[in-house]
């Protein structure tokens, strides 16, 4: 269920021109670095300067595959979702009873779970691109200057992964409050306009 909300036929695209993306960001670090050593030799190569120019334009084409695929991935996601939701949980007997619970269950719905699905969505998409950028970059540094550099950015990102794991908890802490001070303030919200309604209401008579 998880697959099919969040690694969506959608996402899946949106990653795949992703990968085209950084590819091209790569290789214009390449052609920089090309065009910056024949400066050194009091040349300049015009073959690297025109390929540079042409992957910085380049770019943008799967840019906007990104966009678009992945704005039609959250839509995607929060229509599974939201069948399912009335399915698996408004479809129970003993829960249309309760005109609260539906109410709160349905408020619910629409204010978090769009926000939920595409956070997860925007940082599974951000997270790839961040990957992929130092990854691809730091290959085409090191085969261009020195593949001893590989040595440091690998210890570095373990360290960084040991970091992340051993706060994994408080992080998770981190998360949790911040997602209850939303709730919380979900509720005072709808406790303040039924208030406001009933009064009004009773003002009106």
């Amino acid at each position: 269920m998880l697959y099919k909300l969040i690694l969506n036929k959608h996402l899946q695209v949106a990653l795949l021109f992703l990968l085209i993306q950084q590819i091209i960001v790569a290789s214009s670090t390449y052609f920089i670095a090309r065009l910056a050593q024949s400066l050194t030799q009091d040349t300049i190569s015009i073959f690297y300067m025109v390929l540079f120019a042409v992957s910085l334009l380049a770019v943008y084409v799967p840019v906007y595959f990104c966009v678009t695929n992945t704005e039609r991935a959250k839509y995607d996601a929060h229509k599974l979702y939201n069948d399912a939701f009335h399915t698996v949980f408004l479809g129970k007997s003993y829960l249309l009873s309760s005109d609260e619970l539906q109410s709160t269950a349905t408020t619910t719905l629409a204010q978090e779970s769009k926000y939920t699905l595409e956070t997860v969505i925007d940082s599974v998409f951000d997270i790839s691109a961040l990957v992929l950028n130092v990854l691809f970059n730091v290959l085409v540094i090191a085969w261009f200057l020195d593949g001893s550099l590989l040595l440091g950015y690998a210890v570095g990102i373990i360290f960084a992964s040991v970091f992340v794991h051993l706060r994994r908890h408080a992080l998770k802490m981190a998360a949790k409050t911040d997602q209850q001070s939303r709730l919380s303030f979900l509720i005072v919200g709808i406790m303040s306009l039924f208030l406001t309604s009933i009064t009004t209401r009773y003002i009106t008579i």
